[in-house]
């Protein structure tokens, strides 16, 4: 831990690299001399920037301003603070750099990054932000999180080297003690503190190397300890490795306030002072605001300009007096990048943005490290895998149970045997639902990961489908062979039991898709799961048991008939257990309704297929005496691949 105000502890060469590798990667040495004013390695600049939230259709509301004209700039080697009360427009400033759209959300002005527009793919590229939030792999242990960045984001380097960062990370960052600990999610699988969870976000990102680096509140949930720890880890990162950095933080220490190169204070979404951090209070001080001795610079910033503590007046009267040195910073600002569009077109080359200092991992190796990272989150998560299993087993051997009077194959038993079919198909892919919460915070972290570059979205789709794929085979084999095996081998038709089970791994698997896209699609686990409820609903009412004459039907909806995979399963189902068994009392029943005009007794037929053409004439007529499991297949597998063309379009659309 640093012991004084600005100090910080020396690093090792092995976790970030020495001082003479950053020369060599940055271009930055004493013996470059390829322009005449030697540039830093990286600027990233703020003009005008303004964010508003669009006016409603229709209304004469013309919005409401976040952010007002700021300016600002920060170059590599620095650490540039934001600081401001509370709505003073902190993280919606870093959103803006970021390309992080919001809803309603309008910007303007100028985010540039050595001279050229900041787009989201440059930033993807050479450029890190650690959210508010922590979004992490919840299954995955600390150590295990951060080898998986640094493999995937430390491509090219040895595994030596990488295993030695992040040990050095592990030390710098105090998560040693808990480096085997999952880092949990807060509710069904605990783990790591929040502060813990905060420290390992930053480190996480700082293995990118970025050349910019953008943190909303990295001291949250820290003592003042560790917050020191963590900006003497960024303060020397950023002068090591030639990386700018910016933040936002609230009220930090006063030893903190000493690690800052620059200073930005909002109030409003307007500028109160932009400059060195060191001179900010004798800003302040010259327009009457007394800085007393041994008060904390932050604390004295923040109580003048928060217009929660004084009056609105004051803060107006702090903005007004700043907007008349903004000019001064803009001009230093449009200087500087002009110098960087002045020295491209000097050396006749294409513009490109700031290359990291290592290249990612090929897509081959992300495809890999992501399978493992899924395939031990299905293990150790109780509802992605193991519990799924488990439930589905419990669930369909009880219902199977409560079914058994139908293990003899009599014509009174028949319509208890469809029935427990249905549900032998059904109850799996109810259970889909509990993959809802998983998708939906899975979704999170894909989201934070592309945005920083970590992998590619076709990585994630192919690795996604190598995990799940298996699962629903093994979750349609558990279910459906617990329940052949409670109601005995006398009434399901084992002779069909693969194709059975085929049918019902598909069912699983499109309803499976269904619930990783309602998590995909809805950031709120109770939305995601309500709409995956609805389909559920729709697919128990249109599969033709409990709305059975289609012609009867409303022509509006009529197509949902021929849209709902759970019309094809049941249809098939039922041949396929039906098709090569005979039934007792068929006979006695035939003879019964001849004696009298009641039968005491249902008769349906002897062979199964018979049976199917009494059902499909009487009871259910979406039933056949056709095989048609491939035309089933056929449509089921075709559902979702449309569906999961459409989850693969929705995770590009995020890294666009």
């Amino acid at each position: 831990m640093p012991a004084s105000a600005g100090a910080c502890p020396e690093g090792s060469e092995d976790s970030f690299g020495s001082g003479s590798e950053v020369a060599e990667e940055t271009g930055l040495s004493d013996e470059s001399d390829d322009t005449e004013v030697l540039l830093p390695h990286v600027v990233l600049s703020l003009e005008g920037l303004c964010v508003s939230i669009r006016r409603t259709p229709g209304t004469r509301d013309r919005g409401v301003q976040i952010l007002e004209d700021v300016t600002a700039q920060v170059q590599s080697g620095d650490v540039l603070a934001i600081i401001g009360g509370s709505g003073a427009g902190k993280t919606t400033l870093l959103d803006a750099v970021s390309n992080e759209s919001k809803a309603r959300c309008e910007r303007q002005g100028r985010v540039q990054l050595n001279g050229r527009e900041l787009s989201r793919r440059i930033f993807r590229k050479s450029c890190a932000y650690v959210a508010q939030a922590d979004l992490l792999c919840a299954t995955a242990t600390v150590r295990e999180a951060l080898e998986f960045a640094a493999a995937l984001y430390q491509g090219t380097r040895s595994c030596r080297s990488n295993a030695a960062a992040v040990d050095g990370l592990l030390q710098e960052t105090g998560l040693s003690a808990c480096q085997r600990v999952l880092v949990g999610d807060g509710a069904l699988i605990p783990g790591i503190s929040g502060g813990q969870r905060r420290r390992l976000s930053v480190a996480v990102e700082l293995l990118k190397r970025p050349t910019v680096l953008v943190l909303d509140e990295p001291t949250s949930g820290l003592d003042s300890a560790a917050a020191e720890a963590i900006f003497c880890i960024l303060r020397r990162i950023a002068q090591e490795k030639q990386i700018a950095v910016m933040c936002s933080i609230h009220q930090p220490s006063s030893h903190i306030f000493q690690l800052f190169d620059r200073l930005l204070v909002l109030s409003s979404g307007r500028m109160c002072y932009f400059g060195a951090a060191q001179e900010a209070a004798a800003h302040f001080t010259q327009m009457g605001f007394i800085h007393k001795a041994g008060v904390n610079p932050a604390e004295f910033l923040l109580r003048a300009t928060n217009t929660d503590f004084c009056s609105v007046q004051q803060v107006q009267r702090i903005c007004d007096i700043w907007d008349h040195h903004k000019a001064h910073t803009s001009r230093e600002i449009a200087e500087t990048n002009q110098r960087w569009s002045e020295q491209t077109l000097r050396e006749g080359r294409r513009w490109r943005p700031p290359e990291p200092n290592h290249r990612p991992a090929p897509c081959w190796r992300q495809v890999q490290l992501l399978y493992m990272r899924a395939l031990k989150s299905h293990v150790r998560s109780p509802i992605a895998f193991v519990g799924r299993v488990a439930l589905s087993c419990s669930l369909v051997s009880f219902v199977m149970f409560a079914y058994s009077g139908a293990r003899q194959r009599a014509q009174t038993q028949i319509l208890d045997r469809v029935w427990a079919l249905v549900w032998l198909q059904q109850l799996p892919a109810f259970l889909c639902v509990g993959a809802v919460p998983k998708f939906t915070s899975e979704h999170g972290c894909y989201r934070k990961e592309v945005t920083n570059g970590l992998y590619r979205p076709l990585s994630y789709f192919v690795a996604d489908a190598c995990v799940n794929v298996p699962l629903w085979l093994v979750l349609s084999f558990a279910s459906t062979l617990c329940g052949f095996a409670v109601i005995g081998s006398a009434v399901f038709n084992w002779g069909n039991f693969f194709h059975i089970w085929l049918l019902i791994s598909c069912y699983v698997g499109w309803h499976d898709t269904v619930a990783q896209l309602c998590g995909t699609l809805f950031t709120s686990m109770a939305m995601g799961t309500m709409v995956f409820m609805l389909q559920i609903i729709m697919n128990m009412v249109f599969n033709g048991t409990l709305l059975t004459r289609k012609d009867d039907v409303s022509v509006a909806i009529r197509w949902l008939f021929s849209v709902m995979p759970s019309t094809y399963s049941f249809r098939s189902g039922v041949y396929l257990e039906f098709h090569g068994l005979t039934f007792d009392g068929f006979k006695e029943c035939a003879e019964a309704a001849r004696d009298g005009p009641v039968s005491h007794a249902p008769c349906f037929g002897e062979r199964g297929l018979d049976v199917l053409d009494v059902l499909q004439a009487t009871v259910f007529p979406v039933l056949t005496t056709e095989d048609t499991l491939t035309e089933t297949l056929a449509v089921i597998i075709g559902e979702m691949a449309l569906l999961k063309l459409m989850h693969a379009l929705v995770l590009v659309q995020i890294s666009w």
